[in-house]
Parts: C-alpha cells; sequence; structure tokens
C-alpha cells in the first residue's frame, strides 16, 4: 500500500465517518460515491437513469433523488473496498474529475435551478462550491502573507498572527482525525495523519487545475465594441 491509500482511508474517515453524519442529520448529503451507494432502481428508471456527458453521476443521481423527497441514508456499519490510485499522476487524473464533477453537478441542482428542495441544494453544494472556488486564494494568500512579512518587517507579527489560523485550522482537522482513527478502530494510518496538510495542499492544487480544464463557450465580441466604418470614408453609390 502507498501513501496515497493511507490518506485516502483518512478522507473516508473525515467525508463518512464525520462529515456526511453531521449533513445526514438534517438531510444535506449532496453525494454518496458510486462505490459506496445502493439505490431502487425503479426510481432510478423513473428519472431516465444514469445521467451522460458529464462528470459526477454518482452525485446527480444523489440530488435527483434528494428533490423527489427521497432521504439519503448513510450506514457507517457497513464496510467497502474501493480501487485507490497508487501514484501521483493516476492521484491527479481521478481529482481533475472529481472536481469538474462539482462543477457539473452545481451547474444541475443549485438552488437558482432547484430552488429551496432542501438543505443539500441551497446550503451543501453552495458551502462547497464557494470553499472550492476560495482554493485560488488560500495558496496565493499563503505566499503573500509570507514575502511580505520577509520584505516589510512592521508587518511582520500581524501578518504572522494571520497566518497562524489555517494553521490551527488543520491542526484541528488532524486531532479530529485521529480521534475518528481511534472511534473507527483504523490504526493503520495513524503514522500518517501528520502529513495531511501535504494531501490537503495536494488536492487544493489539482482543484485549481481542474478549473482549468472545463470547455469554456466560444467568446463573441459586444456589438458596441466592434469597429464601425466611418460615414464620411463610405463611397457614395
Amino acid at each position: 500500500r502507498t501513501w496515497f491509500h493511507r490518506m485516502r482511508e483518512l478522507e473516508c474517515l473525515w467525508g463518512f465517518g464525520f462529515g456526511r453524519r453531521t449533513l445526514q442529520a438534517v438531510d444535506g448529503i449532496g453525494c454518496v460515491p458510486g462505490t459506496y451507494v445502493a439505490f431502487r432502481r425503479s426510481v432510478a428508471r423513473q428519472v431516465g437513469g444514469i445521467v451522460d456527458g458529464m462528470n459526477g453521476e454518482d452525485a446527480d443521481l444523489t440530488m435527483t433523488f434528494g428533490r423527489l423527497g427521497y432521504r439519503v441514508i448513510l450506514d457507517p456499519q457497513i464496510r467497502i473496498y474501493e480501487d485507490v490510485p497508487p501514484t501521483l499522476l493516476e492521484f491527479r487524473e481521478q481529482r481533475l474529475r472529481w472536481n469538474r464533477a462539482l462543477v457539473h453537478v452545481f451547474a444541475r441542482h443549485a438552488f437558482f435551478h432547484a430552488g429551496l428542495a432542501g438543505p443539500r441544494t441551497w446550503f451543501t453544494l453552495t458551502r462547497v462550491q464557494a470553499w472550492r472556488a476560495q482554493a485560488f486564494t488560500h495558496l496565493l494568500l499563503a505566499v503573500y502573507i509570507l514575502t511580505l512579512s520577509l520584505l516589510v518587517p512592521a508587518y511582520r507579527s500581524a501578518l504572522l498572527l494571520a497566518l497562524m489560523v489555517p494553521v490551527v485550522t488543520q491542526a484541528l482537522i488532524i486531532a479530529l482525525l485521529v480521534a475518528l482513527c481511534f472511534y473507527y478502530r483504523r490504526l493503520r494510518p495513524l503514522p500518517f495523519v501528520l502529513s495531511w496538510w501535504a494531501f490537503f495542499l495536494l488536492r487544493h492544487v489539482f482543484m485549481i487545475e481542474a478549473m482549468f480544464t472545463l470547455p469554456s463557450r466560444e467568446a463573441h465580441p459586444l456589438r458596441a465594441l466592434q469597429p464601425r466604418p466611418h460615414p464620411v470614408a463610405q463611397p457614395v453609390r
């Protein structure tokens, strides 16, 4: 097993052992990954089956079921085995696909399309998308604070204090991961928990890269900005 296997195990403890269990209390789970999901076939056929032509088919199905009024139930007693990318290149490919999926699902099921169809539309999707939109600023802000503190010593104490906010946040997450490892008796990834910050930064890098892989529409110049021929220069017929 590689480092990615252990970090994925920690990620599942965080996502399924803590995050989704809290969202389940308000019926706000926005995605049950395809490896972990069991659903009613009749309802899936009712909504047209699994969507084609986009990433995030499992999240789309979860959101569609929720908009129909069905509750998404998470059972932490079930044990699932999944394939984990063992190399950096395969991990990058997976995370690019996952992050594109979030944009696709947000475009189909956000509150301005689905209305107030439960917390998964107006809270879960909005929160996740806002957090991922800030991924551009997280790394840049840290670099900016460090650079400015070196160049302008007068700001050093205040800037380093501001930099401590994400550091303390990650420290709390690491402490919670340790507690989750003991609670669920998953002690194998425990020695790797201190490298969570590196895994967190790596996910952010691929999150930003995924934004640049999204196809864009062809840009058309505004009619008001297009050059117009001068009336005097036109030949008179």
